[in-house]
């Protein structure tokens, strides 16, 4: 187990993070049984140290000392490491949320502009003017949302680079760059069609 390693968690692929804590839990929940055998250790060092002369004390309780120094890293070490790797993969997990709400939200507006650029792509039905009022409404709304989410994906984009830039593992890293590169070409594909309905909605009108 690396416990102690020390080994870049920031770089790990997400496998790796959930193997290694799998077995800090492995190792904490043997840290009671150990404790008791420390407090043995202890309770007996103490008794030794009660019958024999002041020289071999001193040697005993160097070593009994030193001991309870090393058990005590030990477990700051089960615990620090172990809340890092969580806070690793919490990370890990809110980005991957993040990302698949924005990829279901992208979905939505997609569905909503594609059936809006259909209905507008009828010369003769751009000719009402009721219909036409509706649309831009329409139209309008889906840019609102769209506006509303322009912080959103930044956000998200930054996260991915920032955890693209800290991560070692090629194959992951390969992964989230394309999921990124996706997220922002369909991004483009959204702003660019939106443009496109209400250029040829607004000059229909102009007609």
């Amino acid at each position: 187990c690396r416990v102690t390693s020390g080994s870049k968690i920031d770089a790990a692929n997400e496998e790796t993070l959930k193997q290694e804590l799998k077995e800090i839990h492995e190792v904490a929940g043997t840290i009671d049984e150990m404790k008791l055998k420390m407090d043995e250790l202890n309770k007996r060092g103490n008794a030794l140290l009660d019958r024999y002369r002041a020289d071999e004390g001193h040697n005993l309780s160097h070593a009994t000392s030193k001991l309870n120094t090393l058990w005590s890293k030990f477990n700051d070490n089960v615990r620090i490491r172990r809340a890092v790797l969580e806070a690793a993969l919490r990370a890990r997990s809110d980005f991957h949320a993040a990302l698949e709400q924005l990829e279901t939200w992208m979905d939505g507006v997609d569905a909503s502009l594609t059936q809006l650029n259909e209905a507008t792509s009828n010369i003769q039905a751009l000719k009402d003017s009721i219909k036409r009022k509706g649309w831009i409404e329409d139209e309008k709304n889906v840019r609102v949302d769209m506006d509303a989410h322009r912080d959103v994906i930044r956000s998200v984009e930054d996260m991915g680079s920032q955890l693209i830039h800290r991560v070692e593992d090629s194959k992951e890293r390969e992964r989230l760059g394309e999921r990124l590169s996706h997220v922002s070409i369909r991004w483009r594909h959204l702003v660019g069609l939106a443009d496109a309905i209400s250029s040829g909605v607004y000059e229909q009108g102009d007609l």
